[in-house]
């Protein structure tokens, strides 16, 4: 792989400016010391810019088509890691936004089997404890649970619920119900 035509205009500019810094920074140490000058900075500084200039892009204007191919092969493989790197970060976020859900969803089963008890908790308390309801949640809805089954187990429970609730509504609706009214609780005997 051969340089083009642009990297070798920008290396041979880079060695000229190069070249040419190192110069007036040499020109104007050798002013300044042969003045007794103080003011030797700012050939220092000239050509300090000027063997940098050199160094860090004059080497750009000669190197080999290797070392070219190799730089062009490390720079490939840097975004390769890179791209692969932010991959994985998408997928780990994408990961744990569905873990999120899924709790949420499974939250939500548990949160609807909680509230159905609760709007009825004097009826089912004698026959269902609160505890007891918190175990078959446990057991039923388990933290790594899929929100559609999760969803199936709560229905399945508020379905059992139900069967108490109406057992308990039965019982008792039967209990207000007197046997033997008191007298004068009846309907008034004066029409008969």
């Amino acid at each position: 792989m051969g340089r083009t035509d642009e990297e070798k205009v920008d290396g041979c500019l880079a060695w000229v400016a190069g070249l040419a810094l190192v110069l007036l920074g040499l020109v104007a140490l050798i002013a300044a010391w042969s003045s007794n000058d103080d003011k030797w900075l700012g050939g220092a500084i000239m050509l300090g810019g000027g063997l940098s200039l050199l160094y860090y892009h004059g080497g750009k204007a000669f190197r080999t088509p290797e070392e070219i191919a190799r730089d062009n092969e490390k720079q490939r493989q840097e975004a390769e890691e890179q791209r692969q790197r932010r991959e994985l970060e998408e997928s780990q976020r994408r990961e744990e936004e569905a873990r999120r859900s899924e709790n949420k969803d499974r939250e939500s089963a548990v949160a609807a089997v909680e509230a159905f008890y609760a709007e009825h908790a004097e009826l089912l308390a004698p026959h269902f404890p609160r505890p007891r309801l918190q175990a078959e949640l446990r057991v039923r809805i388990p933290p790594d649970t899929q929100p559609s089954a999760a969803w199936t187990a709560a229905r399945d429970l508020m379905v059992e619920l139900q069967g108490v609730l109406q057992g308990e509504r039965k019982r008792t609706a039967f209990a207000r119900v007197p046997v033997n009214p008191p007298p004068g609780s009846g309907p008034p005997l004066s029409n008969i």
